[in-house]
């Protein structure tokens, strides 16, 4: 367990995270991708609504949320959350790597890093 908090303690220290709270943070202060963070969960919330209602257009809701996905891209501010975000899980995925070989759970190479075989070597 002291090698996990140390471990834990590591990744909060990491580039990546830092990057990643940084982000969060300008997401957090942009009220324009906060508009569109509440309208994205709004249409997500009546998608799921309407399908235990029943009904039967889902079209709808996919036509709505892929519209509010395109102007969630188009912001700078949740743009760049979303790049944050996935090079710090690129982080976490290449943690869960390495645990996983070292218990023998994962056999090959982490495909995070390996760029001779594409993630498919032992």
């Amino acid at each position: 367990m002291e090698k996990a908090t140390e471990l834990g303690q590591a990744l909060i220290e990491c580039e990546e995270f830092s990057v990643l709270k940084a982000a969060e943070a300008a997401m957090d202060n942009d009220e324009k991708a906060q508009e569109i963070i509440g309208e994205f969960r709004q249409v997500q919330h009546a998608a799921h609504e309407g399908h235990l209602a029943g009904e039967d257009n889902a079209d709808k809701y996919l036509e709505k949320m892929q519209e509010v996905q395109e102007r969630m891209r188009e912001n700078s501010s949740i743009a760049a959350f979303l790049a944050a975000q996935e090079g710090f899980n690129k982080i976490l995925q290449g943690v869960n790597f390495i645990i996983g070989k070292a218990i023998g759970q994962v056999d090959g190479c982490d495909p995070n890093s390996c760029s001779t075989c594409g993630g498919g070597c032992n």
